[in-house]
């Protein structure tokens, strides 16, 4: 797949970074934002972008994603690549405390003068109800 140019000049889609998770699965980032398996087999539940606006938000969201992949299984990080896009996309929120929230099952509310409230989602305030 081709791709925009990388920061080291190379327009392929080339492995930028590689961690390892928590049960010892290779885990690796690839240039256009995509989050493989170690031997470059896509992890189910991560799709690749198809814009070039996507991936550079997948790039962003990988990076996120890659630097916390070691406290989560294999198994959970499809959720955690997901979660992380959804926090490049967040305007209000900075966007680890976002990703982190959501992989915590803690929800964020935006409120009026720029502060944020933090609830579960099994709290039984009337602001936190659907």
């Amino acid at each position: 797949m081709t791709t925009t140019t990388c920061s080291c000049g190379t327009h392929e889609a080339h492995e930028v970074a590689r961690r390892r998770t928590a049960d010892n699965k290779g885990v690796i980032l690839w240039s256009d934002g995509l989050v493989t398996g170690a031997i470059g087999i896509g992890i189910k539940g991560i799709g690749a972008a198809r814009s070039a606006y996507e991936r550079a938000k997948d790039v962003e969201a990988g990076w996120l994603a890659i630097g916390e992949v070691e406290l989560y299984d294999l198994a959970e990080v499809a959720g955690l690549v997901r979660a992380a896009r959804r926090a490049v996309r967040q305007p209000s929120l900075q966007p680890r405390d976002y990703m982190r929230a959501v992989m915590s099952g803690v929800t964020y509310q935006a409120i009026k003068g720029g502060r944020v409230i933090r609830h579960a989602r099994s709290c039984a305030c009337g602001a936190c109800r659907p």
